[in-house]
């Protein structure tokens, strides 16, 4: 199938596909037309599409996908790998969680200084409180 098909099932532009064939994760094979050279996917594009797109949904980057994304392909993908590398996925994102929690509460922290100290700027205080003030006199313009 032509690009142009494979757009029209798929969620991705024409360079999306592209550039999914570029890193490697689908593949096509050149047809020539005339004086022109199309690129033709096969059936098994659309399935490596709908698996990536899922991969994505559940986190996983483009670069994690592709050796799952093979071994699916392939038929070595057991369910033991399903299993551990859900596993994984979920340590990931429960330290992310912990990490944007943390985050969060640094902000309500300086939201919280900003309302002790309405004539300081959050900048300005982190920089006070880290003695940036006596290194850098542009620092006091702030």
């Amino acid at each position: 199938m032509l690009i142009g098909e494979v757009v029209k099932n798929c969620c991705l532009t024409k360079d999306g596909v592209r550039y999914y064939e570029s890193i490697g994760l689908i593949h096509s094979r050149p047809l020539q037309a005339g004086s022109r050279i199309y690129r033709d996917y096969d059936d098994d594009t659309l399935m490596r599409l709908a698996l990536i797109e899922h991969g994505k949904s559940l986190g996983f980057t483009l670069k994690e996908g592709k050796p799952i994304l093979d071994a699916i392909m392939n038929g070595t993908f057991t369910h033991e790998d399903e299993f551990n590398i859900a596993e994984k996925k979920i340590r990931e994102l429960r330290e992310k969680i912990v990490d944007i929690q943390q985050t969060i509460n640094r902000l309500k922290e300086s939201q919280k200084q900003l309302v002790e100290n309405p004539k300081k700027s959050g900048f300005s205080m982190f920089l006070q409180q880290r003695n940036y003030f006596a290194l850098n006199s542009a620092a006091n313009n702030i």
